[in-house]
């Protein structure tokens, strides 16, 4: 197991991609903390994980729930080695449409949440010498796509943020890299993708098919390791081919 003795604090990480990181990084011998906003979800996912994991309500856009979510970590289990920056949200509305609530929310979760978690992580970790964050961008960072533009925005901005990360982190040993997933089927995206007007964007997976939380929770286990030591500052294309054609 490639991260038995390693703490992992997952946001976001009650359902989706972020159980599914969750769940592998359990699975490879990690302690791991799911941080969700939705604390009953967060609750249930921990159960499900058995021993190998426990749940801390947070909101990643306020700075005290981070700074509790930090503290508690650290009380239970005395260190922080991984943090994976999962949390978002996606609130389609045309460009003409989107008020500045949608916009400050968008960049609230998706950006500053990162940011947030990533420096308050990043401070511990840089003490121990030793640490690993990754961000959860989007293909979305490298394309535009209808009713999407503030998405994209924040996405765009968070892969530059995992580079100015990897610059400022490089002396601590601290390794920053972003995953940008393609279509991912996951609770509540797999439905949208049943519909007949998303074949279209479906047909440029040259797979042939979206993919699962389990793929981008294979990314994230290999960022996480000692395998990936020599990886920084980059951004990891979970898509299927989706760029590429």
């Amino acid at each position: 197991m490639k991260l038995t003795g390693r703490t992992a604090i997952v946001t976001g990480g009650a359902k989706g991609i972020g159980f599914g990181i969750a769940r592998r990084f359990v699975a490879e011998g990690a302690r791991v903390v799911i941080a969700d906003v939705d604390a009953d979800a967060g609750a249930r996912a921990a159960a499900t994980l058995e021993d190998g994991a426990r749940a801390v309500p947070a909101d990643v856009s306020r700075p005290a729930d981070v700074t509790r979510l930090i503290e508690q970590t650290l009380g239970s289990f005395g260190r922080l080695d991984i943090l994976v920056n999962n949390a978002g949200v996606s609130l389609p509305a045309a460009f003409l449409d989107v008020s500045l609530d949608i916009w400050e929310r968008t960049l609230a979760v998706n950006l500053t949440g990162a940011f947030l978690c990533g420096q308050a992580a990043a401070r511990v970790m840089a003490k121990q010498r030793w640490g690993r964050i990754i961000n959860i961008a989007s293909i979305n960072a490298f394309m535009a796509e209808p009713h999407a533009a503030h998405y994209a925005a924040s996405k765009g901005a968070l892969v530059q943020l995992t580079k100015g990360m990897a610059v400022d982190l490089a002396p601590y040993n601290v390794l920053v890299n972003a995953i940008a997933p393609g279509p991912i089927a996951t609770e509540r995206s797999a439905p949208i993708f049943a519909r007949p007007d998303q074949q279209g964007m479906l047909g440029r997976v040259l797979l042939g098919h979206p993919g699962a939380p389990t793929d981008v929770a294979a990314a994230a286990a290999f960022l996480a390791s000692d395998d990936a030591g020599f990886i920084h500052g980059t951004v990891l294309l979970v898509d299927g081919g989706f760029l590429a054609g």
